[in-house]
């Protein structure tokens, strides 16, 4: 692989975790002055990003799970883990 689209891959794996660092300090920072800190990196990283963009892949988690709104996590679920109810335990 020709040393530029190697470059070229590194780059992009590179801005791809870090802001996927800076997503989860954005979505576990409590107050607005330090998301806003955080959106300031987050536009030097990606101009383009938007804040909807950014915080798109935080939100299928919780919607898949029934629940609504950002940061909203489901219930836990209760009884048995799933393949668990049709085994019967064996006497020694």
């Amino acid at each position: 692989m020709p040393v530029l689209r190697r470059t070229e891959i590194h780059r992009r794996r590179v801005r791809r975790l870090k802001l996927a660092r800076l997503r989860r300090r954005y979505v576990r920072a409590k107050s607005e002055e330090e998301k806003a800190r955080i959106w300031q990196k987050v536009v030097k990283v990606n101009p383009a990003l938007t804040l909807e963009e950014f915080l798109a892949p935080t939100r299928p988690r919780a919607e898949a799970a029934g629940a609504s709104g950002p940061g909203v996590t489901a219930a836990p679920r209760t009884g048995s883990p799933p393949g668990t109810a049709d085994r019967q335990r064996k006497e020694p």
